[in-house]
């Protein structure tokens, strides 16, 4: 098991809105355990670049219900679902019952978890308990919790539960960065267009 040789989660074309390692590209470097979090985006055809507001409804967004893959084998520890998609954009809401939405925490390893948060309402398919494998579908891309717009938030902690410990770093494997190839140790950052050879064999959901 490494962390720095996982699946690239979103299946399709995506561009990272936050990542990286420094407080100006990732703005989820000032929560201990959100370091090295990433949120994962897209943008319509023809938009070379993110931008807030690019849709007035879910539909809008080109990731909006795209499948979410497993980055790696683990047991689910918690499986939230039922949490309703906002319907409108823009500032941050949420419900105070879930601010991650819709979720999961997946052990991959001792004192490793992976978080996943905001997918679409009722698109989960595990539950606590269950052994998922890598590359497995977990659910999709949604718009719930403390969320502004359709996206997957993603990152690994040395805690069970969101909210204590750390984030710690990763990379992915196999993924293509902007055009160019890479095949392991890709660290997210900012501004990046990324596919992952999964994705790439799956290209029903390639833009």
């Amino acid at each position: 098991m490494s962390l720095n040789d996982l699946t690239f989660p979103v299946l399709g074309r995506s561009y990272l809105a936050w990542a990286g390692s420094g407080l100006k590209s990732n703005q989820q470097m000032a929560v201990r355990f959100q370091r090295h979090a990433i949120d994962i985006v897209d943008a319509p055809p023809g938009v070379t670049r993110f931008k807030e507001r690019l849709g007035e409804a879910n539909g809008d967004f080109e990731i909006w219900g795209r499948p979410i893959a497993c980055p790696l084998s683990g047991i689910v520890l918690e499986a939230i679902d039922g949490v309703r998609d906002h319907e409108k954009m823009g500032p941050k809401h949420c419900y105070s019952y879930s601010a991650m939405g819709n979720a999961y925490v997946i052990q991959v390893a001792a004192n490793r978890f992976m978080v996943f948060a905001h997918l679409k309402r009722h698109s989960l398919r595990f539950k606590a308990g269950d052994k998922v494998e890598r590359g497995e579908i977990l659910g999709a891309v949604g718009n719930s919790g403390q969320s502004t717009e359709p996206h997957l938030h993603f990152h690994i902690q040395n805690h069970p539960f969101p909210g204590k410990g750390s984030g710690v770093r990763f990379g992915f494997s196999n993924m293509t960065v902007n055009g160019t190839a890479i095949h392991k140790g890709y660290e997210p950052q900012r501004g990046d267009w990324v596919c992952s050879s999964y994705c790439s064999r799956n290209n029903s959901h390639e833009s």
